[in-house]
């Protein structure tokens, strides 16, 4: 029986803009000022395309040219050395009229390869072996996952173990979850997805041993959203469920709606959001340990014997996304909270690998009070600056932190 937990307290536990056609060649990606080649996750775009514009007109520049794959094919390009071939996207610092940053492409040439790979999941997730000498695994973001349904349906949550009869059977004879029977409505992403991977941990079922009988799979998640949310109006709302990251969710939430989920282990509390509710937009229950389906957006790069990214635009990026200093105005923690992300630093739990147990964490320079701004307009601390100091705890990031 699925039950929905809302109010908890603290527990361990742009848009953009498509350049118009033109008649000119693309630009070669590597000749950009600064260039950063870079296959990826299509889950990190919404955060790309915040700070990569800025980032491309700072002094020196750093162009971002990102190939949108899944987070396993990104691991591949630097895991297996593979060339580069067909467009990227970057977005290189203009705005349109709306001033919306406006995004382009580029063309890879003979030849090149990967300066890093963005994945919600590390080496060992995709591969099921440590990452090769060479090769090393930079945490940063927070992601967080969940299942969407059209905003017709009347489902409201969903339990690990529904999943893992729901996925792990695809609709078989004894094995079925209501109202989720017909595997023509269950739409899934591919065995190279992060999604799939990380929800796949969370339900018992790896994402690499999904039932056959499931043939829905996309490539993208926005190709997911969309076949989602087209069934809301034809009839099938209460028998369609997909899955989504939670940077997805955020700026889409008038196409679908995201189910609570109760983990293992976890039916006292019941089903929880990734937020304190529906409506809310603060993960308070991905960053204090109540929603466990979530994975770090990891920055994969071929390193030096001292363990440092072997590009300097690698290390420079690799440095901004992991970090907590702002450059040019793109700020790490505060354009991740814009994006449906969440900065370390605003986070009360940890995990050591994919999809382990949840551990008690102190960030040293902590950041919640500027993610609930930001995230949700809204906050209890107090403002601060030079000239008005905090009567108590430590100024950062404009808020009164409590330590």
């Amino acid at each position: 029986m699925r039950h929905i937990a809302l109010c908890l307290g603290s527990a361990v536990a742009w848009s953009w803009l498509a350049l118009p056609a033109a008649h000119a060649q693309a630009p070669v990606c590597r000749d950009l000022p600064g260039a950063v080649l870079v296959p990826g996750t299509t889950d990190v775009k919404p955060y790309l395309a915040r700070v990569a514009p800025k980032l491309a007109s700072a002094d020196p520049p750093l162009t971002v040219a990102y190939l949108p794959v899944g987070s396993c094919t990104a691991l591949d390009y630097v895991h297996q050395d593979l060339e580069l071939a067909g467009t990227a996207v970057y977005w290189p610092g203009a705005v349109d009229d709306d001033g919306q940053p406006v995004e382009a492409s580029c063309s890879f040439a003979p030849g090149d390869r990967a300066d890093l790979a963005f994945s919600d999941v590390t080496v060992q997730t995709c591969t099921g072996e440590a990452p090769p000498a060479g090769l090393g695994e930079f945490p940063s973001l927070v992601q967080g996952f969940g299942f969407v349904v059209p905003p017709s349906s009347t489902q409201q949550a969903i339990t690990a173990a529904e999943g893992y009869h729901l996925f792990g059977f695809g609709g078989e004879a004894g094995q079925q979850v209501p109202p989720w029977t017909d595997p023509a409505f269950v739409q899934i992403r591919t065995p190279a997805s992060s999604t799939q991977l990380l929800i796949g941990l969370a339900v018992g079922v790896l994402g690499t041993r999904w039932s056959p009988n499931l043939t829905q799979a996309h490539q993208g998640s926005g190709a997911l959203l969309a076949a989602t949310a087209a069934e809301n109006t034809t009839g099938n709302a209460e028998k369609t469920i997909g899955i989504l990251s939670l940077q997805r969710y955020d700026g889409a939430r008038d196409q679908v709606r995201m189910l609570a989920f109760e983990a293992f282990g976890q039916d006292c509390l019941g089903a929880v959001y990734p937020d304190s509710t529906p409506q809310a937009f603060d993960k308070q229950n991905v960053r204090d340990g109540h929603y466990p389906i979530w994975g770090y957006l990891w920055s994969i790069a071929p390193i030096d014997d001292a363990g440092a990214p072997q590009a300097s635009g690698a290390a420079r990026l690799i440095d901004f996304v992991g970090g907590t200093t702002p450059l040019n105005g793109a700020d790490p923690v505060i354009d991740a909270a814009r994006a449906g992300a969440v900065p370390p630093c605003a986070m009360d739990v940890r995990r050591a690998y994919d999809g382990a147990p949840l551990e008690a964490f102190e960030h040293p320079a902590p950041c919640d009070c500027a993610f609930e701004a930001v995230a949700t307009g809204d906050t209890a601390c107090a403002p601060c600056d030079d000239q008005t100091p905090c009567a108590d705890g430590v100024c950062r990031f404009g808020y009164c932190e409590a330590r």
